[in-house]
C-alpha cells in the first residue's frame, strides 16, 4: 500500500464531510479509527468471501492476540459491509452484519480486563458508523 498516506488524508476528509452532512460527532478515537479503517480498504475490493460469522466463530477458541486480529478482521469487515454495502447479501437478514459486527467488537472489548471500553463503544455506536460511511458512499 505504496498511497496509504494519500489515503488516509483522502478518508478523513470524506468521513468529516459525511459527518457533517448527517449533522453528527465521531468520538475523535472512533473517528480516527474509521478513517484509518476506510483508508486499508480503499484498494482492497476482496470483501465479503467467506461468512463473517464462520470467521467469528474460529476466532472465539485462538489465543488472545490471534483472537483479537480475526475478530477485528471480521467486525470491521461488516461496518464496511453494512456502511459501504460491499457485496451485501440480505440473507440471512438486514441485520445479519450489523449483528455479527457488534458481537465481534464485544468479543474484542472483553478479551482483557477491564473490559475495553473503545470497542464496547464501536459496538454500540455501530449503526451510526455504518450510516457515516454510508454517507461516504454517496460522496
Amino acid at each position: 500500500m505504496n498511497n496509504y498516506l494519500t489515503y488516509v488524508k483522502h478518508s478523513y476528509e470524506v468521513i468529516l464531510e459525511a459527518e457533517n452532512k448527517l449533522c453528527v460527532n465521531l468520538e475523535h478515537n472512533t473517528e480516527a479509527y474509521v478513517v484509518h479503517l476506510f483508508a486499508r480498504y480503499l484498494d482492497k475490493p476482496n470483501i465479503n468471501k467467506e461468512p463473517v460469522c464462520i470467521k467469528i466463530m474460529e476466532g472465539v477458541n485462538l489465543p488472545k492476540q490471534q483472537k483479537r486480529s480475526v475478530l477485528q478482521s471480521a467486525a470491521d469487515e461488516c461496518l464496511l459491509i453494512n456502511g459501504l454495502e460491499l457485496a451485501k447479501n440480505r440473507w440471512p437478514s438486514n441485520d445479519y452484519y450489523v449483528d455479527m459486527g457488534t458481537l465481534a467488537y464485544d468479543q474484542i472489548a472483553y478479551i482483557d480486563r477491564p473490559p475495553d471500553d473503545f470497542y464496547i463503544d464501536i459496538a454500540k455506536n455501530f449503526k451510526l458508523i455504518s450510516k457515516v460511511l454510508n454517507k461516504c458512499k454517496i460522496l
